[in-house]
């Protein structure tokens, strides 16, 4: 995690193997909560499509955050303060603070995660309100369904639920994927209950 007393020409100098040694190691990353984000950041005289500073406590995050707004340290609507969430093969990340939207993160970091990581980057979409994530949609909507659903309270709970996210090919495999385990867990389960 960035430490505190933050050297901002040091870790503009610092090299990619460097960066990755000092500053983004696999274990840094999956313990992070909290990331300060620089989108077209020149890092050791190359410019860089993104690189994160990761933290384990938002205060320490949002600090560099306005050290590098009140410093004029990088351009303000490249730099942003994102919640980090790792789980599995997916990093989740969203915007909390800063000029960068969710959209601009995941096209200049999804390629960053995978090449990387082999991690897929999950961000909620800017335009609208954080939806819940796919799997969270899933459950609730497996929760919800009652057996004897009539086509009238099928559009009554279809208006209330919020759209789920646009899936591509790959993650809608990944989905149906995670819901055959689930439905062969559950299936195991109601055979040792014998119900």
């Amino acid at each position: 995690m960035a430490k505190e007393g933050f050297n901002f020409a040091e870790f503009q100098g610092l090299k990619k193997a460097q960066y990755f040694k000092e500053q983004a190691k696999p274990m840094i990353v999956a313990k992070a909560k909290f990331a300060v984000c620089l989108v077209d950041f020149k890092q050791a005289g190359k410019k860089e499509n993104v690189r994160f500073l990761f933290f384990k406590k938002q205060k320490e995050a949002v600090d560099l955050f306005k050290t590098f707004k009140t410093g004029k340290l990088h351009v303000i609507k490249k730099v942003g303060v994102a919640t980090v969430s790792v789980v599995g093969q997916e990093v989740t990340m969203d915007v909390k603070k800063g000029g960068l939207t969710n959209d601009v993160l995941k096209a200049k970091a999804e390629e960053f995660f995978m090449s990387n990581y082999k991690l897929t980057l999950v961000t909620p979409t800017s335009a609208a309100a954080p939806a819940a994530t796919t799997e969270e949609a899933t459950e609730e909507k497996t929760t919800t369904t009652e057996p004897k659903a009539t086509a009238e309270t099928t559009q009554e709970a279809a208006s209330e639920q919020p759209a789920a996210p646009k899936l591509t090919a790959k993650r809608r495999a990944k989905v149906q994927e995670n819901m055959k385990a689930i439905e062969a867990q559950l299936a195991k389960i109601t055979k040792a209950l014998k119900i």
